[in-house]
């Protein structure tokens, strides 16, 4: 569990962003946080249990998004890579 890294893949899907993942028959959960532009700091948005997970709000061009798996109620496994939005 150190070494797996969450592979995520963006859709834009009309004003909303779907994040498809796999939890490799293993992981009970994905967490996904989130940087809008002019952020320091990284805000961890709700788990998601099944992908996809969605973004149902209104995001600014250069928001990024990273991912990091869930086991039980434990965040585990090295980062995704960064996604950048542009709008």
């Amino acid at each position: 569990t150190d070494t797996a890294k969450p592979l995520v893949k963006v859709n834009r899907v009309g004003d909303n962003y779907k994040f498809s993942y796999s939890l490799m028959a293993f992981f009970t959960g994905i967490v996904p946080y989130r940087k809008k532009p002019g952020e320091e700091d990284w805000q961890r948005q709700r788990e998601d249990h099944t992908s996809p997970w969605y973004e149902n709000e209104a995001i600014p061009e250069g928001t990024q998004y990273r991912f990091i798996y869930l086991l039980n109620e434990d965040e585990v496994g090295q980062w995704s890579d960064i996604i950048t939005i542009d709008v």
